[in-house]
This record gives structure tokens, C-alpha cells and sequence, in this order.
């Protein structure tokens, strides 16, 4: 599945904004947000360069081609998303033993640093690029560098007690369980299969013995009501929903900013 979006509502070079960036493995996508919370701009880049993603001057160039570059921007919560992460209750992280948390589960490459976000009870563990994770952090004005199952959980233990949530984009499917405000699973697949979107989430709902009939199921990013992915999910699944984020209501198919929403929230 593609994903198109390029949203521009009006920029006021006085004003000043908040920035969401989400950072894949070869694609872009950004939001900005104006002071009453509201995204006034936003585009999702793909097919990008380690260049374009990974250095100063990609990262900048992106911003000035954007028309982001130069606006006064208060905030910028950047989100990193990858296959490269782990979570530990608070109750049981300790800061020696990071390293050890991650590479029981994924492979730490010497060019890799390990991160911790801590949010909600819960402490993500997360492994990126050394040199690029710097270069964010140059790149963007008053940066805070997060995984974005960090952002997601934030928001669905705060507005989504009892839910679960299928996120879809050109690099896979999340699928994340929340029960009494408490995340129960969180993991990312890459496919985009139609079949593989329905499987991973039916093995969420059956091996964390949920109703299919009745505990919910949100949906975000890049799927529509045309999608046979939808018709799959909703054939199994009695209780399907589109993300309604408050900071883009007034923008058809809002569901696809849900991850910039959940950034915007996040810092």
C-alpha cells in the first residue's frame, strides 16, 4: 500500500509552532502544529536516501523545501521507527543492564546506540544509528528524540484504555493491545499484506484472550473503508474504528496523522 499526504492549511510566519517528524527507514513524515494544537501543515516523503534521512544537510534541506525552515518552532518531537526495541517495567529497569534488555531480542549493531524513553510505567528501549540520532538532534530546533511505540502507548493508555490499535504504513503494520490503561503488547511486522495486517491482528486479540466481538479496534495510518485489509478486519473483528485525533478534525481521513498526533502529545 502507497500512502499520499500533503496537507497545508496556512502558514503565519509570526506565529509560532510545534513540530512533529516521523523518521523511517526511507521516508519523512512531519506535521506542524499551530499554537492552539491544531496541524496546519504536514507531508509524508518516501523513497529517500540514507543521505536525505541520515545527515545535517538532508535533514535541513528536507526543512527548507518543506517551507518549515526559518518558522518559529518552539518544539520538535522526532520519532524513530524501526523493528529495534524492547519494553521493561519501571519497577525493573536498570540503566546498566540496557544493553542487555535490547540484544535479547534484536541484533545491536556496533554503529548503534542503545536510548531509553520513560512513559507511563513502562520504559522503551531502543536501538539506533549513532551518527544519525546526532544529526537530529542538530538538525531540528529544540529537539526530544523518542521511539515512536513510545508516543503510541502514551496516547493510547491516556485516550484508549481498553483498545487496540492496528497502525499501517509503506514500512509495515503495529499492532498494540492497551487494557485498563496498561499496554499488553506492542510490535511492529513488516508486511502490508492484506492477509498479514488481518493475521497479526487476530494473534493479538487470540493469544491475549480478547473479544473478537466486542473489544475495540482502532485503525490509523494508511487504510481506508476501501482497503481490503478493512473488509478483512471487520469480518473478523466486531468492533472496528477509525483514529479520530483531536488535533486534525477538521481533515478528511484523519486517522492517517495519528502517529504525528500521538508525537505531538508525546514530549
Amino acid at each position: 500500500m502507497g500512502i499520499e499526504i500533503n496537507n497545508t492549511s496556512g502558514i503565519n510566519p509570526l506565529e509560532q509552532y510545534k513540530l512533529s517528524v516521523l523518521i523511517g527507514a526511507d521516508n519523512f513524515f512531519y506535521g506542524l502544529y499551530n499554537s492552539s494544537g491544531q496541524l496546519v501543515k504536514s507531508n509524508f516523503l518516501t523513497r529517500l536516501s540514507p543521505n536525505d534521512i541520515m545527515t545535517i544537510d538532508g535533514l535541513k534541506g528536507i526543512m527548507k523545501v518543506e517551507g518549515v525552515d526559518g518558522l518559529k518552532i518552539t518544539r520538535t518531537v522526532i520519532g524513530i521507527d524501526n523493528n529495534k526495541f524492547t519494553f521493561v517495567p519501571f519497577t525493573d529497569y536498570e540503566k546498566t543492564q540496557k544493553h542487555i534488555y535490547l540484544k535479547n531480542t534484536v541484533d545491536v549493531k556496533d554503529d548503534e546506540e542503545v536510548f531509553v524513553d520513560f512513559k507511563n510505567s513502562i520504559c522503551t528501549v531502543f536501538a539506533a544509528d549513532k551518527i544519525m540520532f546526532q544529526n537530529i538532534t542538530k538538525s531540528f530546533p529544540n529537539p526530544e528524540i523518542v521511539h515512536i511505540q513510545t508516543a503510541l502507548h502514551n496516547d493510547m493508555s491516556i485516550t484508549h484504555r481498553n483498545a487496540a490499535l492496528v497502525d499501517i504504513n509503506n514500512q509495515g503494520v503495529k499492532v498494540q493491545a492497551i487494557k485498563n490503561g496498561k499496554l499488553l503488547m506492542s510490535n511492529n511486522y513488516d508486511t502490508n499484506e492484506n492477509l498479514g495486517i488481518l493475521y497479526f491482528a487476530a494473534l493479538a486479540y487470540d493469544k491475549l484472550g480478547l473479544d473478537f466481538k466486542n473489544y475495540p479496534l482502532y485503525l490509523s495510518g494508511n487504510i481506508t473503508k476501501e482497503n481490503k485489509a478493512y473488509e478483512l478486519l471487520t469480518k473478523y473483528i466486531g468492533d472496528v474504528k477509525f483514529m479520530d485525533p483531536a488535533t486534525v478534525k477538521s481533515i478528511d481521513g484523519n486517522h492517517r496523522y495519528y502517529t504525528l498526533h500521538c508525537l505531538s502529545k508525546c514530549g
